[in-house]
């Protein structure tokens, strides 16, 4: 059953972003949701015009009236839609609102809509990895029939935050929301729209260490969410990340407003400990606190975030058996440990993003899930916005996924190509995943298990969709890969 949509009236639209109105509306009235593009809008919404790097989102605005959008915000003058537009859009009955910047007005709508939210409750999830993997982890253990909503793919930075917000139901029970961060400063701005009940810290990696310079940064640019936590509010952190149980207990010391941390791990420190952990293809089993818990996720690492999910669980009140019975029937996001069998083939599709920790953890994975006899192949696109930390990374992920010499590997990318040196026997280098080098790559024997890791821009699952073609054109397995 639909919930109805989160509305606003034309003053208040005005009143939240500080526009005029230089169509003021007509027949057509706000029917729910914000919108920046126009290929997924839908009737009734608000269109958003962003200027970015390669597309300016006011070219796309007379197009997002016409597809029914109610109104569109725009913050260039009213010629920018093109000729004649002011005069179409008031015949159509729209309304075109003038702000002085689209980016803020969308924050500030997202900061007056979470102001009005009480007492819905409002859980953010941050951290090095996965995050997009506990958000959905989140929102099963909370979930009190259709009463939950979560951030959808990993809407986590400055446009996807605010749309989560603004584009959740009228009405709810408990909102959560991925923060993501590449730069220092960014999750602070978030964090001060989101104004969490319960933060989660999932853990603190080498990621994006070339804006970040060291763990060290890393570690304050993901506690900087603590600020923002609501009096009485929450934290849920990983006990097992280096310094950042003590960041967070030193954070709740200095607030002296009843504000709690929840920490879990394997760590004699945590709060909620992970006193046993099992994986296999069926997916995680794991006792926390002295209870049984399991979720359909590959992946003994993935213990972890689903020892989060409870944590966050057991602060908004939910009771261990309500968590524990939602978990086990829990879904996770796609291309995240994701199981695919195609032509006798079984990937692990883990190609949505990558960071060595993330790598270390998916190799060891696969290593603990293929089944017996089954040949090993780690499919490994470069993993990027690493600064100097680079090649050393490179070389150390390299050096994992060939320690077991028979495994194979293939590398995709000039990073791990220079890690990787003069090629050996079981090792494939190919220099992006284009359509010739996804063809040399997907060449795996039958009843072989391969996983797919790297950073986004590196589109390793387009060795997949190689294979698939290949099997789909009635080719088959190949039998030797030399």
């Amino acid at each position: 059953m639909s919930r109805p949509p989160f509305c606003l009236t034309a003053d208040e639209l005005a009143r939240w972003t500080g526009g005029r109105w230089i169509v003021p509306p007509g027949s057509r009235t706000h029917g729910g949701g914000f919108a920046i593009d126009t290929r997924t809008m839908t009737q009734g919404q608000v269109f958003v015009a962003l200027k970015g790097e390669k597309i300016d989102g006011h070219a796309f605005a007379r197009d997002a009236l016409a597809k029914g959008g109610a109104w569109c915000v725009i913050a260039s003058s009213e010629s920018s839609l093109g000729p004649g537009a002011v005069e179409w859009a008031r015949n159509l009955g729209a309304g075109v609102l003038l702000v002085r910047d689209t980016a803020a007005a969308l924050l500030g709508l997202a900061r007056a809509r979470r102001g009005s939210i009480a007492p819905a409750k409002v859980v953010a999830v941050c951290g090095s990895n996965g995050k997009t993997t506990t958000t959905r982890l989140v929102r099963a253990a909370v979930a009190r029939g259709d009463d939950c909503v979560a951030s959808i793919k990993s809407f986590n930075n400055a446009l996807g935050v605010p749309l989560t917000i603004l584009n959740a139901p009228a009405a709810f029970g408990t909102l959560v929301c991925e923060v993501g961060s590449n730069a220092p400063g960014e999750i602070d701005p978030l964090g001060e729209v989101v104004r969490p009940d319960v933060a989660v810290i999932t853990s603190i990696g080498r990621e994006h260490l070339e804006g970040f310079g060291s763990l060290e940064g890393v570690l304050r640019e993901e506690t900087s969410i603590l600020r923002w936590v609501a009096p009485g509010g929450v934290a849920v952190v990983n006990a097992d990340s280096p310094g950042l149980i003590d960041a967070a207990r030193a954070w709740a010391a200095g607030r002296g407003d009843e504000v709690r941390v929840l920490a879990f791990g394997v760590s004699p420190g945590a709060t909620l400990r992970i006193t046993s952990i099992e994986a296999d293809l069926a997916g995680v089993r794991f006792r926390l606190d002295g209870r049984a818990y399991r979720a359909p996720l590959l992946g003994a690492h993935n213990a972890w975030n689903a020892a989060a999910a409870v944590a966050v669980g057991l602060a908004l009140g939910r009771t261990p058996e309500l968590i524990a019975d939602q978990l086990a029937s829990a879904r996770g996001p796609e291309m995240r440990m994701e199981p695919v069998t195609v032509g006798g083939v079984t990937f692990i599709n883990d190609a949505y993003n990558a960071n060595p920790d993330s790598m270390l953890a998916a190799i060891a994975a696969v290593r603990a899930l293929a089944p017996a006899g089954s040949p090993r192949v780690f499919v490994l696109g470069d993993m990027l916005e690493l600064g100097a930390a680079s090649a050393s990374s490179h070389a150390e992920v390299l050096a994992e996924a060939r320690r077991d010499p028979s495994d194979r590997v293939v590398l995709i990318g000039p990073s791990f190509a220079a890690a990787a040196g003069t090629p050996d026997e079981r090792t494939l280098v190919i220099p992006e995943a284009s359509p010739e080098g996804c063809a040399r790559a997907a060449a795996f024997e039958p009843g072989s298990f391969v996983l797919l890791k790297g950073s986004r821009r590196t589109a390793v699952e387009r060795v997949l969709a190689s294979y698939r073609a290949r099997i789909n054109a009635g080719g088959v397995a190949c039998s030797t890969c030399s």
